[in-house]
């Protein structure tokens, strides 16, 4: 079914995962929170480990980019985006000034 409904079965699934998320907001179970921290704990350890084995590797990608290169990126600030008025300001914009003249 996956294969001739690949949009069907996306979509069913995130609205299943959707449903078993408020199921379990709604009604709480202890065993359950437990057990989903415990997983938690598990991913934050495998990431971590993950991390800590490619530091290195980082470093090493790292010293081997030459000086000027690492320099060669400047970081500047944003510009302040000017809002425009929207429709409505527009049109009281309008109203306001045909009434004074």
């Amino acid at each position: 079914m996956n294969e001739k409904f690949p949009k069907t079965v996306s979509t069913s699934s995130r609205a299943f995962n959707y449903f078993k998320e408020v199921w379990r907001e709604t009604f709480p179970d202890d065993q359950n929170k437990t057990l989903s921290r415990m997983e938690q704990r598990k991913q934050s350890a495998k990431m971590q480990k993950e991390y800590e084995e490619n530091a290195e590797h980082i470093e090493n990608l790292q010293e081997q980019i030459p000086e000027w290169k690492r320099g060669a990126i400047a970081v500047t600030e944003q510009e302040a985006v000017e809002e425009k008025p929207g429709l409505f300001k527009r049109l009281s914009g309008k109203l306001t000034s045909t009434k004074t003249a």
